[in-house]
């Protein structure tokens, strides 16, 4: 935030900061009250906070463009560089550390390593986690980061500096989450694999061929996928956790209640008529 001391009063949230001349630099959004005696009204305390222009033009291009907000993903847990434990490697200036690099996201494929210390980027310096996480979820999915990033080996009992760049991929937060968004399509689910189901009906049994059995009919797995090589197309989920589903509604609102990114324990009844149970798992 840019902290002001110009008077921002209740009703001024959402409105300009200018300065001298008449610019917008930002827009006013709180202010710290000092609270007056016998009431719960606050009062202007000398302190003002707005969220700076450079924040706010690429969330309204966004939206003015493409009717929502998208935000860069890079793929890594951050941690505070301990200055002592830093120090004692060789490293004397500041910067945000990397705990973990998501497997195949964008930081791993660009080659960053769990204990490099990000001290820039796009030249810029970082100095902690919060700024850190402003500055690459403000930057478009697609976009290239370029991380100067302090690095030690311990074979070597050497350090270096290089510049890493991270082509940022999507924040998908439902993913990152493990769940299913508010409006998931009762047809297919394919980031768990499923292209086409619907619920089994004793008609639909009868047209396969099949036994009618109470389910959710997977008439297609996305080719490749790996529930396509174990149990094939054309078979009958029934249970989800141990529970059972008896329709592609219940089947959704079962998937709601589990961390996907762990997996759902899903049985599948096949052509044969055998039950066999295999993990669904967000990606």
């Amino acid at each position: 935030f840019i902290q002001v001391d110009a008077a921002i009063n209740p009703g001024n949230s959402g409105g300009p900061l200018t300065d001298v001349e008449g610019r917008v630099i930002g827009m006013n959004t709180a202010i710290a009250t000092g609270q007056q005696e016998m009431t719960d009204e606050g009062r202007f305390a000398g302190i003002g906070l707005a969220i700076p222009m450079d924040m706010i033009r690429p969330v309204v291009t966004q939206l003015i463009q493409a009717g929502r907000v998208d935000k860069g993903y890079m793929g890594v847990e951050l941690a505070e560089v301990n200055s002592l434990n830093a120090q004692e490697l060789g490293f004397y200036g500041r910067g945000v550390g990397v705990s973990k690099v998501t497997a195949n996201g964008p930081a791993d494929v660009a080659g960053l390593k769990p204990g490099d210390i990000i001290s820039k980027v796009n030249g810029k310096t970082v100095e902690s986690i919060s700024q850190m996480r402003s500055v690459i979820s403000s930057m478009l999915p697609g976009a290239e980061a370029t991380l100067t990033v302090w690095r030690y080996d311990a074979l070597s009992e050497t350090s270096k500096t290089m510049d890493v760049d991270v082509k940022l991929a999507k924040l998908d937060m439902q993913r990152l989450q493990g769940t299913l968004p508010e409006n998931q399509p009762t047809d297919q689910i394919e980031v768990l694999g499923i292209e086409q189901m619907r619920t089994m009906t004793p008609e639909m049994a009868e047209q396969k061929g099949m036994k009618y059995v109470p389910g959710v009919f997977i008439e297609k797995w996305v080719t490749g996928s790996l529930p396509e090589a174990e149990v094939g197309n054309g078979v009958i989920l029934t249970k989800v956790m141990g529970a059972e589903v008896s329709d592609v509604d219940e089947f959704i609102a079962a998937l709601k209640k589990v961390n996907l990114r762990d997996g759902a324990r899903v049985t599948i009844l096949g052509k044969d008529g055998l039950e066999e149970t295999i993990p669904l798992r967000m990606p």
